[in-house]
């Protein structure tokens, strides 16, 4: 939860504060996009690497999926949808993951994103998948774990009752 708080609360301010801070003249809408893609960045990047714990942190997907739900809520919507298709179908949350982040930037390009919202969306992508080097390595070998639906009924099998 506070990671899911975390990420929508940074791209929100982001989106507001740039957004504020925009030129008379200058076109709102832009600097809140922008706002946001580099609040995003900067939420992953703070997430992947905090400070307080030695710069070793998480790896960026709850966060950043809560983000893109602010940034761009289609592109969120078929974030989560290619998530949940791809761990439905493999099992494996890790390439689940990392589909759904692949598919950001493809959307917000079809949204019509700027170069420099693009740019910085391409960034928070590439620090995600990054990060999930070795459960792609793991994938590859066949050796990544995957997540089991059905419940674990082995405890049951030396009760009397069962």
């Amino acid at each position: 939860a506070v990671d899911i708080g975390k990420g929508a609360l940074a791209a929100f301010l982001g989106g507001i504060l740039l957004g504020l801070a925009a030129p008379e003249q200058a076109d709102v809408a832009y600097y809140r996009e922008v706002g946001r893609a580099f609040a995003t960045f900067c939420c992953i990047m703070g997430h992947v690497f905090p400070a307080p714990f030695g710069f070793r942190g998480g790896k960026g997907i709850l966060c950043g999926m809560a983000c893109v739900f602010v940034m761009e809520y289609h592109a969120g919507i078929i974030c989560l949808l290619i998530f949940a298709v791809a761990v439905a179908a493999t099992r494996y949350v890790s390439l689940g993951s990392v589909l759904g982040a692949l598919s950001v930037p493809v959307t917000a390009l079809a949204q019509g994103f700027s170069s420099l919202s693009m740019l910085l969306v391409c960034f928070s992508v590439a620090l995600v998948v990054l990060k999930h080097y070795q459960n792609i390595i793991r994938l590859i070998q066949h050796r990544e774990s995957k997540i089991d639906f059905r419940p674990d009924v082995s405890h049951k099998l030396d009760s009397e009752d069962f």
